[in-house]
């Protein structure tokens, strides 16, 4: 599935969700813990708006965190701020 593609599939099934995490941004080191700059949102953030902020995991939260993994939740969070694309080029050695 296309970045594209999957933004679309978890804002429809958790339309908060970016609001959420920007709050939980606006909370870092204040009423939330505090989690490093390189981080734009910490798994357990996605993992709380996944489970619905479940305290514990059961069968439906299984199959939902398997349906929609937190970890894409979290890359999704931070892609779709300027949805950057990276083309790679191969190395090739040269001879001289």
């Amino acid at each position: 599935m296309l970045p594209a593609e999957l933004l679309r599939k978890y804002s429809q099934s958790f339309p908060k969700a970016w609001k959420i995490i920007e709050d939980m941004r606006r909370g870092r080191g204040k009423e939330l813990p505090f989690w490093p700059d390189w981080c734009y949102c910490p798994i357990a953030g996605a993992l709380a708006i996944v489970t619905e902020g479940s305290s514990g995991i059961g069968c439906q939260e299984f199959i939902k965190m398997q349906e929609y993994p937190p970890a894409v939740l979290t890359a999704l969070a931070a892609w779709r701020r300027t949805k950057g694309v990276y083309r790679f080029v191969p190395f090739r050695r040269v001879t001289l």
